[in-house]
């Protein structure tokens, strides 16, 4: 999905809301770090972190759906990936519930066997856990997996989880991203 735009939102309405001082400029970093290094960033005036995260998980409910949308060759990468009987799952930080009713919105439910949402891991993404959860439900080994991500903390959840990681980079903000292959349009995954 296409989501930078609303992940920025749901940011800068949190922290306003919160009276968090930020810089706006790094609103691209944000998006593409943990919420915990973006807490730990920015200043937060002593609001504990829960708060912080059940406030950004509440304004990405009236946020964020209405401002995503797949890319364009979304459903058929997923098609093709599906017809060469590979299995597929998500890994979100958004809830398990939004995540299914959005893929519905759009048709692109039927394609992933498995969504891990943010309520199913006790430690989210750079940390490989759902990863691991990924691997045990398709009993896979991870040199047999990959990770197709489109931010730095997906990469490195792939890394501490031993798969390939390939980095979704439509923005072209990355020439190399350590050992992981960097593709700028899904298409890419299909050969």
């Amino acid at each position: 999905m296409d989501s930078t735009h609303a992940e920025k939102m749901c940011y800068m309405g949190t922290f306003d809301r919160l009276g968090f001082s930020y810089d706006a400029s790094r609103l691209d970093a944000y998006v593409n770090q943990s919420l915990e290094a973006t807490y730990g960033e920015v200043g937060h005036g002593g609001v504990p972190y829960d708060r912080f995260v059940s406030d950004f998980m509440r304004e990405a409910q009236g946020t964020f759906d209405s401002n995503v949308a797949p890319f364009p060759e979304t459903e058929e990468v997923l098609k093709g990936i599906r017809d060469m009987g590979i299995p597929m799952c998500i890994a979100t930080r958004m809830g398990g519930r939004r995540a299914r009713a959005l893929l519905e919105s759009f048709g692109l439910d039927g394609y992933f066997d498995l969504i891990i949402g943010a309520e199913d891991v006790a430690r989210h993404k750079p940390d490989p856990e759902c990863v691991f959860k990924a691997l045990d439900f398709h009993d896979v080994r991870a040199e047999d997996a990959v990770f197709v991500g489109d931010s730095p903390k997906d990469m490195y959840a792939a890394e501490a989880g031993g798969v390939e990681g390939i980095l979704i980079d439509r923005a072209h903000r990355y020439d190399s991203f350590g050992d992981h292959r960097i593709v700028r349009d899904l298409r890419e995954l299909l050969f």
